[in-house]
């Protein structure tokens, strides 16, 4: 399998962001369970999905998504297009306005409304939100690995709780839909 994984950069950025990729990539597999998508480093240009049994050592590669779906299991590698294409699209996006109405209730945050933002979204803006706010705007936070046995719907209530911490640096937080738990998300800080 291969394919063009066909998403703009968003607002200002100058790489890839993390739920653009996964609900492209959700979207065209129709992978719907036991979903995992994980960054190694920041993609700054056009990329394919390649099926990660394709390839001899697929943890080289910048990304990798795997899931569950009717047609059973994915496992892709996301592979920069040789020689390198420039992405040029972009689409507005306004970070805050998808934690707006947000709250923060000691290492938690909750996000009970449906703004228009995606599932994703809305976690991985919530996630980022609540560690800024627990280490302070001092550091850069990047999205690493995002688990989860099902794409909430658009709709539920989340709740993210920091499970774990390595001082500054690493962050593990798991995911609830309305207070189910769904998963979890690890960011760390540069």
């Amino acid at each position: 399998m291969r394919m063009v994984v066909d998403v703009p950069f968003r607002g200002a950025r100058t790489y890839l962001h993390s739920t653009n990729v996964f609900d492209f990539l959700v979207a065209r597999t129709s992978a719907d369970r036991d979903l995992k998508l994980t960054f190694r480093r920041k993609i700054a240009c056009q990329v394919e999905a390649v099926s990660a049994a394709d390839i001899e050592r697929p943890d080289d590669y910048p990304a990798r998504f795997s899931g569950e779906g009717p047609a059973g299991r994915i496992d892709l590698v996301l592979a920069e297009k040789v020689p390198s294409v420039p992405i040029v699209r972009r689409k507005p996006y306004d970070e805050n306005a998808v934690t707006d109405g947000s709250r923060i209730e000691g290492e938690t945050i909750r996000s009970d409304a449906d703004n228009g933002a995606s599932a994703i979204e809305r976690i991985v803006a919530n996630n980022k939100r609540l560690v800024a706010h627990l280490i302070g705007s001092q550091k850069t936070l990047v999205f690493s690995t995002v688990r989860l046995v099902s794409v909430p719907p658009r709709r539920a209530a989340l709740k993210i709780e920091l499970r774990s911490r390595l001082g500054s640096t690493l962050f593990r937080s798991r995911i609830y839909a309305d207070e189910a738990e769904i998963g979890e998300i690890v960011f760390y800080a540069e």
